[in-house]
């Protein structure tokens, strides 16, 4: 009976041991995932593109579109300086600018109330 519950608190250390480093590889993972999207400039052109459409579709009228497509032009000069020097950091929270951008895109098409903080 020790045996087993010997082999039990083991088990158990063991599978803590692993989960941490499970858990920071998969963040990591999704970060390197985000940065790749930003310095691909992927996601500013993703923007323009739904950006085009609503405008398109009516959903936003020409002039709102011009002030967002000034911030995501804006965002891209950063983005090109920040990606070019690898500051990670920078580039995290140039990807969390483009989805505050997405979420204006977003409220100015209707689709969700305005948040606060853009």
């Amino acid at each position: 009976m020790q045996n087993v519950a010997g082999m039990a608190i083991v088990m158990a250390v063991a599978v803590a041991g692993f989960a941490p480093g499970g858990t920071a590889q998969a963040q990591e993972w999704r970060e390197a995932r985000a940065a790749e999207a930003v310095c691909s400039g992927q996601r500013a052109g993703l923007l323009e593109q739904r950006l085009g459409h609503e405008v398109d579709e009516g959903d936003i009228d020409p002039g709102t579109a011009a002030r967002i497509h000034a911030a995501i032009d804006r965002l891209e000069d950063r983005q090109r300086h920040e990606c070019d020097e690898g500051d990670w950091r920078a580039i995290g929270r140039i990807g969390e600018r483009y989805g505050r951008i997405e979420n204006w895109i977003d409220a100015e098409a209707g689709r969700l109330r305005w948040q606060a903080g853009w």
